[in-house]
């Protein structure tokens, strides 16, 4: 785990820091986290925690110094996803100078989806014979998220749909071209956030399938009203299994 950490880190660097010498406080963390124990990784003060077995690591970009590496640990293996620190509570777009943070939030979107991108790269679907369970649905704005969902979902032999937008979905709810047994939502997202998808459908009455947030939000601020479970991105198989599993879809 602690080679796999560090490789993960150097990556992250290189893509956020491009052109430059690896920064002298991610260095440190590098030289400490090698001469580490493997029962040690996650005890030092630079990790924050966000969740039992989910912690951050504050190492900005270029431009942005509170980008974090989200590590999730996974039984004997690591995850990992890239915080991009944009919230709807913390930028809410009626903040004064909103248009000038807009654009860091797009640059460190541009950043993440490249770190991602190296540290899963494309893989073939291990496809196995669809079941008869209806369609797992995944809504997204990361193309590679949804990647990583649909060959994980596939793994199990589902019948898997995925949506960039969160109106098309609506949309395809509302005009009956869609029945989802389960929805898997992100929160953040540019035209209309997973909170806003999940009021409509209530509004509209269409909500009849359970929604599940996948999301890098820290889980003490995310509204659980508005869902029926949540994962933690990153998201591992076993973690869509067991909630499948909780619904009686699998």
């Amino acid at each position: 785990m602690k080679d796999k950490l560090i490789t993960a880190i150097k990556i992250y660097t290189e893509i956020a820091f491009p052109q430059r010498d690896m920064p002298e406080k991610i260095k440190n963390v590098v030289e400490r986290l090698e001469q580490s124990k493997e029962s040690e990784l996650f005890n030092y003060d630079f990790f924050e925690r966000v969740d039992e077995n989910v912690f951050a690591l504050r190492l900005g970009n270029i431009f942005y110094p509170h980008m974090k590496l989200v590590v999730k640990i996974e039984e004997n293996d690591l995850l990992f996803n890239v915080d991009t620190h944009d919230s709807p509570e913390r930028i809410p777009p009626n903040i004064p100078g909103y248009d000038k943070f807009k654009k860091v939030i797009e640059f460190n979107r541009r950043i993440k989806s490249d770190i991602m991108e190296k540290l899963y790269p494309a893989t073939r679907s291990r496809i196995r014979k669809e079941n008869d369970n209806g369609v797992i649905v995944f809504l997204d704005d990361e193309d590679y998220i949804l990647n990583i969902f649909k060959n994980l979902s596939q793994c199990l032999g589902l019948k898997v749909k995925t949506y960039k937008s969160g109106k098309k979905l609506l949309n395809d709810i509302e005009k009956e071209e869609l029945s989802p047994s389960v929805c898997f939502v992100d929160i953040m997202m540019p035209e209309i956030s997973g909170y806003d998808f999940v009021s409509k459908l209530r509004k509209k009455r269409l909500k009849r399938f359970p929604v599940i947030f996948t999301t890098g939000v820290n889980p003490a601020k995310l509204k659980k009203d508005l869902c029926d479970d949540y994962l933690l991105k990153p998201v591992s198989l076993k973690e869509i299994e067991g909630k499948l599993k909780k619904f009686k879809l699998l």
